[in-house]
């Protein structure tokens, strides 16, 4: 206080002589100087602000010097002279702007009047790193995260605390001054720490919650489909038609699926809404070849908003895009794998967020790529050498490494399914073979496409090979029928779906053969020989496969191809399945054909009816039939009369056959006392009593027959003849 008291003095007195020289005209003397007028002010101290100020290297601060004379009194206007102890640490110029150049402290000091006043200058050790504690995390909607940053030097050596400003690129997830951050919304957001200069970025991803299905379970539908496809159809309460078709080798095995309509799907972070779906089990069915859900009805979007395909797991987790497409009165939308697939119309902004979202779950690297082309698809005009960038992208990074890995049938089966969702699906869906330079032909695609089957058949004939292997040692176990049908699964779509089984890629059908685990074997046949022409000769057989171990096994199923000439048939196009493997049908001689020619080939069709859908498989084997054809016929067209008690003899005759005949009586019989003989056709005996006889002969040459009818009148004997020469006379005395 009493310093105060002293610097006031002055100006005390100044403003007192103001006013006395005004009234008493006062001559401006002060008690202090004894009269003489005021002392001249000189410099007495300097400070220096702020005090002790902390910079890190680069950065800069302008100092001030306050100037006061021996009253304390400021010296404004005052000159000083700016100093530094040490410029290898920071330099100051005339106007007090400190600038810090390497790491220590120096003294900054301001001269004037002889007096100087001074702060220390600290420059920290520069920033060289920022590393925050994650790169990539997913976060649930209303959770939070507290990231951390670490400081480092040039050295590598950790750092104190260092003031860090946070901030967020997107409003789906938001960052507080400490670094604490909260999932808003579906989308992708980049939170940036920054911290003298250096700074990182942690991407948070915040995906879709969980959809909920509301599901028709009063109108699902089952089938089961196999490897040749098929067809599932489903309607819903309002008359809205579901078609599931399953093109020839999409599955490898059957499969009993289940389409259930959905009438809503809650929580789908579309902002259009639900259009269509199903539910489809069994859950994490995936297809080599994917099927199409088509539904009948007319879906037009709103304003600003596009048809986009959706899909989730049966719980309704992981949502991401697919594709869909509309017409008139349908929307399309490919399945590549169950549960939840469906419609709904959405904006680019849903579209942007979902996406990104997606990022979260690295199983779907194959569809962000998809997703990706959806997204770009959308855009007026479009970006034509990035949709490029990222197609021949998909391939490079996904598709052909994806192949490459492959070490399991199931594994293969999905590497297919990309490679046709690149190669076809999505390309036609989304029109991108209209825009890309050059087309579904260009150079950079063909070399593509070639890269891939190449790959495909040395993993195919790997595939082979270990199924082979499996079904040689797998003994009488029944694992060996699953393995033989898996080897043939292979081999037909590597030879029907691709073309390539060829001995170029040492898949023709002779090496393919000579390397599988079982045959097709005839365990019995019979057809008789000769055939009879116009009747009905039954031909059975029993048919099965050998595996190596020579142990024959019966399966459920075969495929029979029949080529005949020579003979009207009736042969099943398969073998029954009770009991299985069995052949049964009929063939009949064409008249005047002489010789019957008969090729029945025999294919394994496995548990599947792939054989039957697309021709045969080639597990296979031909039973060639060569039987004669002909007819035996009675020649003779009459019997002669006899006389009773009289010897009678006449001989049938026959043509055709092998001559060696059997004949007897079918019907009717002969006149008492005659007999036929069953070698020779001779009737002979003596007829004891006159009558007229009626019946049917029959005569047997091996399985050929002819019958005739017959009559044979046997009459009185006639009377005696008269005596020779004599007259009346002589006859009355003969007589008496």
């Amino acid at each position: 206080m009493s310093q105060s008291k002293v610097s006031d003095t002055p100006i005390r007195s100044r403003v007192t002589c103001i006013v006395l020289g005004l009234l008493l005209a006062c001559s401006g003397s002060d008690s202090n100087n004894g009269g003489t007028g005021p002392p001249t002010p000189v410099v007495t101290t300097i400070t220096v602000a702020p005090l002790s100020p902390q910079l890190a290297v680069g950065e800069t601060v302008t100092l001030s010097a306050v100037v006061k004379d021996q009253s304390g009194a400021e010296m404004t206007g005052q000159a000083v002279t700016w100093t530094s102890a040490s410029n290898s640490v920071a330099t100051v110029n005339s106007a007090g702007v400190v600038t810090a150049v390497g790491a220590g402290a120096s003294e900054i000091s301001a001269s004037a009047g002889g007096k100087s006043g001074s702060t220390l200058v600290t420059v920290r050790v520069p920033v060289a790193a920022l590393v925050l504690s994650v790169d990539t995390v997913p976060l649930a909607i209303g959770t939070t995260l507290q990231l951390s940053a670490t400081l480092r030097d040039a050295a590598g050596a950790v750092l104190g605390t260092r003031p860090i400003a946070w901030s967020s690129t997107s409003v789906s997830a938001t960052v507080s001054n400490t670094g604490l951050v909260t999932a808003v919304s579906v989308g992708a957001s980049r939170i940036i720490a920054s911290a003298e200069g250096k700074s990182d970025t942690a991407t948070v991803l915040v995906p879709p919650g969980p959809v909920t299905a509301v599901k028709e379970t009063g109108n699902a539908r089952s089938a089961t489909i196999d490897a040749a496809g098929g067809t599932l159809r489903a309607t819903d309460a309002a008359g809205v038609q579901y078609t599931l078709t399953v093109p020839p080798f999409a599955l490898m095995s059957p499969v009993s699926i289940t389409m259930t309509p959905l009438t809503n799907v809650t929580g789908l972070p579309l902002s259009g809404g639900f259009v269509a779906g199903v539910d489809l089990q069994p859950s994490g069915v995936v297809f080599a070849e994917a099927a199409l859900l088509t539904v009948t009805m007319s879906a037009q979007p709103p304003s600003g908003q596009r048809l986009l395909g959706f899909s989730a797991t049966s719980t309704g987790q992981d949502v991401t895009l697919t594709q869909a497409s509309s017409g008139a009165n349908t929307v399309r939308i490919p399945v590549k794998h169950f549960s939840l697939i469906g419609a709904g119309f959405g904006t680019t902004q849903d579209v942007d967020a979902i996406y990104f979202a997606s990022f979260s779950n690295p199983q779907l690297t194959g569809s962000l790529y998809v997703q990706s082309l959806v997204i770009l698809s959308g855009s007026i005009p479009r970006d034509v050498q990035l949709e490029q960038e990222i197609y021949h992208k998909w391939f490079d990074t996904w598709i052909i490494p994806r192949l490459q890995s492959v070490n399991s049938d199931a594994a293969l089966i999905e590497a297919i399914a990309d490679y046709r969702d690149w190669n076809t699906e999505t390309p036609d869906i989304l029109g991108l073979f209209n825009v890309l330079p050059g087309g579904q032909n260009s150079t950079e695609l063909t070399g593509r496409r070639a890269q891939w089957e190449q790959t495909f058949v040395a993993k195919a004939k790997e595939a082979i090979a270990g199924n082979t292997q499996t079904c040689n040692n797998a003994g009488t176990n029944p694992n060996r029928i699953t393995a033989l049908n898996n080897a043939l699964f292979w081999y037909e779509l590597v030879r029907i779906g691709f073309g390539m089984a060829n001995a170029q890629n040492g898949l023709d059908i002779p090496t393919f053969l000579s390397g599988l685990c079982a045959r097709v074997v005839t365990q019995s046949l019979s057809l008789v020989d000769p055939l009879e022409e116009l009747t009905s000769n039954t031909l059975t057989a029993q048919f099965a496969l050998s595996f190596a171990n020579g142990q024959a096994i019966v399966p459920d199923n075969f495929k029979v191809t029949t080529t005949a000439t020579g003979v009207t048939h009736q042969l099943p196009s398969a073998t029954a399945l009770t009991p299985a493997g069995s052949f049964t049908g009929s063939v009949s001689g064409d008249p005047g054909a002489g010789t019957a020619i008969i090729d029945l080939e025999v294919c394994y069709a496995g548990n599947t009816t792939v054989a039957l859908a697309l021709g045969r498989t080639v597990l296979c084997r031909t039973e060639h039939l060569v039987r004669n054809v002909g007819r035996v016929q009675i020649t003779t067209q009459s019997l002669p009369g006899g006389t009773a008690n009289s010897a009678y003899s006449a001989t049938l005759s026959a043509t055709g056959g092998n001559a060696a005949y059997q004949w007897s009586i079918v019907s009717g019989s002969l006149p008492a006392g005659l007999t036929l003989n069953a070698s020779t056709g001779a009737i002979s005996g003596t007829p004891q009593s006159v009558a007229t006889s009626n019946f049917r002969v029959k005569v047997m040459s091996g399985p050929l027959s002819d019958q005739r009818n017959f009559t044979i009148a046997v009459a009185a004997a006639p009377p005696p003849p008269p005596p020779p020469g004599g007259g009346c006379d002589d006859y009355f005395l003969t007589s008496n």
